[in-house]
């Protein structure tokens, strides 16, 4: 995990760069950029395109990497898209990028929820909220859990890129 800090770096970078545009009122471009990245990165897997980075070239991809999607994650609240992909064709063994992914969000999460603090729309009211919203999200960890232990992974795979598709798209030409 140690390889990748300039992509946490890159990711908080970004973020402090966009400060104040996820705090926008949401009638900018960021709904139409949500649902094009969502689209985007569902369409990629769905058509199992196949990335490759060669460790000589993460020395200025990964801060690259980690800066735009800090930025992309400044307007959406989203911060995956291109770190998630870029960390995939990295060629890490399946723990070790599940670790990597694991504290990169974290790293991510704190950026942001910094970013919204410093803004000043992060106070306690809505850490309250925050925290309720946990348990719907557990819920829906759950079921899903339970969903792709009874439907074969090519399908549970198949029926979430699909619907992050229409999601995406349904934000893109709805914005």
């Amino acid at each position: 995990a140690g390889r990748f800090w300039t992509l946490a770096g890159g990711v908080c970078f970004g973020i402090w760069l966009g400060a104040n545009l996820l705090t926008m009122d949401g009638s900018g471009p960021a709904p139409i950029l949500l649902g094009l990245v969502l689209a985007t990165y569902a369409a990629l897997s769905l058509g199992r395109v196949s990335l490759s980075v060669p460790v000589i070239a993460e020395g200025w991809l990964s801060p690259a990497a980690g800066t735009v999607t800090g930025l992309l994650a400044s307007m959406t609240g989203l911060c995956v898209v291109p770190a998630v992909p870029y960390l995939q064709a990295t060629g890490l063994e399946r723990d070790r990028l599940v670790q990597t992914l694991g504290l990169f969000l974290t790293v991510s999460t704190l950026a942001m929820g910094a970013n919204l603090a410093w803004q000043g729309v992060f106070q306690l009211p809505m850490a309250g909220m925050s925290a309720a919203s946990l348990l719907p999200t557990a819920a829906g960890m759950l079921l899903g859990q339970m969903a792709r232990r009874h439907v074969p992974e090519n399908a549970f795979r198949l029926c979430f890129l699909v619907g992050l598709l229409l999601l995406g798209t349904y934000l893109a030409v709805r914005a």
